[in-house]
This record gives structure tokens, sequence and C-alpha cells, in this order.
């Protein structure tokens, strides 16, 4: 029939075959009856279970994944990053179906990201994102998320440049001069282990996290526990430092007595200029408390002292506590080097 489109018979021939096919219908009926329906949950015969009607949304996706115990056993300030990036991305696209999403809805996504929230924090999110396109790859195998995984892993994403300026040896010495003034010796020390040492802030104050949290403290307060600081258990007669970091969980060894910031400030706290002497501190506990609550300090709380110090010492906004891990540790002239092994 095909090969007689061309003639006006072609009609009337095509309604002599659909009323001979609607014939030969009736007479198979009668023998078997009609055909059972699909109820919604089965496939129609000859299509395929992996079509976009199947495909969870965005939000589901994340739903999964957040119940997931690659995201459970994530630290608890990790969680709450990941948990308000999350629900951005499920404000902006959590209805889509990840069979819908290609390489162009990918890009304007994170191209809108950049002009609303800046080219650093859109960078995150597009991580965050990966992260869940790979557990529904990984984890559930999906084969949307197996698609549009590959799509991420061809698609290039500028890594922002840090606008963060690095702390100098002489800012360091500002601000734990303005510290002890503020009458916050303890931010003093901090300064010191974090500039000399090359030590996280995280490494050196610890943090707060709830009761429930996996970790054993013997510090509680308010349902929260103290986890991941230095303790002076960690620290022997000769003044020499063994810490597991918090993020890589590997031990390290540190002389303390190799840098001159750190004895500074420990001969100050023994209350003379001269040998330190390990019997003047205490045997266990936090190396930094908060001077006004008795207590390790909490991250914002020190980070919120830190600043008004650094704004005392002159030291301009752009100039974080982040920056101060390792800055001094490079300067080679005065022996503040290789403390760390």
């Amino acid at each position: 029939m095909g090969a007689e489109l061309g003639s006006p018979q072609i009609i009337a021939d095509i309604d002599q075959a659909v009323a001979a096919l609607t014939g030969l219908r009736k007479v198979a009926v009668s023998l078997h009856g009609e055909p059972r329906l699909p109820s919604s949950s089965e496939e129609l015969p000859g299509t395929n279970s992996n079509n976009s009607l199947n495909s969870l949304t965005v939000s589901e996706l994340s739903k999964k994944y957040r119940d997931d115990k690659s995201f459970l056993e994530r630290r608890f300030n990790t969680r709450g990053h990941y948990l308000t990036v999350i629900k951005q991305i499920e404000t902006e696209i959590g209805p889509r179906k990840i069979a819908d999403l290609t390489v162009e809805d990918i890009q304007a996504l994170y191209d809108g990201w950049v002009a609303t929230r800046g080219a650093s924090m859109a960078h995150g999110m597009i991580g965050i994102f990966r992260i869940m396109i790979y557990f529904g790859a990984n984890t559930l195998r999906d084969p949307h998320c197996e698609r549009v995984s590959v799509i991420l892993h061809r698609m290039r994403f500028s890594q922002p440049k840090s606008t963060a300026e690095k702390l100098t040896s002489a800012q360091a010495d500002a601000i734990r001069t303005a510290a002890r003034k503020l009458n916050r010796p303890s931010i003093a020390l901090a300064q010191a282990l974090q500039s000399d040492l090359d030590l996280s802030q995280i490494d050196v104050i610890g943090t707060w996290v709830p009761d429930t949290e996996p970790g054993d403290s013997d510090i509680h307060y308010a349902g929260n526990k103290w986890l991941y600081g230095l303790r002076w258990e960690g620290i022997d007669d000769k003044f020499v430092l063994r810490h597991v970091t918090s993020k890589q969980g590997v031990e390290v060894v540190i002389d303390l007595q190799s840098s001159e910031r750190v004895v500074e400030e420990l001969r100050l706290a023994q209350g003379g200029d001269g040998p330190l002497q390990r019997d003047k501190f205490p045997a266990t506990g936090p190396v930094v408390w908060c001077e006004s609550t008795d207590l390790p300090w909490t991250p914002a709380e020190f980070r919120r002292y830190w600043r008004k110090a650094a704004t005392i010492a002159g030291v301009p906004s752009t100039v974080k506590n982040g920056a101060s891990r390792g800055s001094t540790s490079s300067d080679k002239e005065d022996g503040r080097a290789d403390v760390r092994h």
C-alpha cells in the first residue's frame, strides 16, 4: 500500500484493509476474549522500563541519598552544610526528572548559580550535585543517574580563584598581642599553633556536636560534646605533641618547642620566662579553653573574638582565620619550619 500512496485509490484500499482487520479481531475476541490491560505498575508490551516515566526526580534522589549511610556517616557539620546546599538544589530543580536532564540543562543551572550566588558557591553546589548523581549511579544503579554521571564527568567547571589573603608573620604576632589585650590568651595560643605548626582551626580548638553523634568525649554541655581538639594528654614531658588530625585521621608528631611563638605563649601561661615545665600545665583536657565559659570554644564564638583581635591588630577583613594555617611555617630564616613530622 505504501507504494500506492500517489494514487487516490489508496484511501479506499486502506478502508477495505481496516474493515477486514476489524472483522478478524472480532473472530479472535470470540475465541480468546478481550486482552487484560496492564496496571500502572506493569510495563506495556515492547516498552523499556528505563523510560522517563520511571525516572527519579531530583528530590526523590535527594531523599534516597540523605537516608543512605554514605550521607549519614559524614560528620555533623559536613551534613549540615550538605543539607543547606541540597535544599537549595531541591528548591530550584527538585521536580525535574533525572532522565530529562541534558548537558545544556546542567550548564544553565551552573551558570545561574554563578550569577546569583557567585562562582565559589556555584562550584560547591555543583560538587554536591555530582555526589548525589554518583550515588544514584553507583549505589542505586539507576540508569538515568549513570547517564547524567557521564555527562558531569565530561563537563568542566572552572575552579574559582581564592580571594583569601595569606596571613603574614607580622599579622600573626599582632593578633596574638591584641588577643592578650582582650584577655583572651587562649586565642593568642591558638594563633601561634595554627600559624607555626600547620594545624587547622578544628584541630586546635575542636568543635561541638550533638551527644548522639559518633565519637567519645569526656566534655559535655547542653546535649553536646566536644571532639577533635588538642588535648594535654597528647603532650609529653618534652612538649612533643601527638595528635590524630580531624580530617585525615592520621597521627602527627610535633615538637612544640620548635616554635618560638608557641613557646612564648606557653611561657606566659606558666607565669615565667624560664624553661617550659610540663607539670605547670594540666595533665589532661583541652589545650585551648574559652576564658569566659571555662569550656572549649565554639567555632563561631572563636571566630568572632579572633576577628575582634584581628581588627584591633589592623588586619584587613579579607584575611580570614582559615588563612592562619601554616602561614608562618615557611619562615626558614627564624627556624620555624619543619616542626611537623
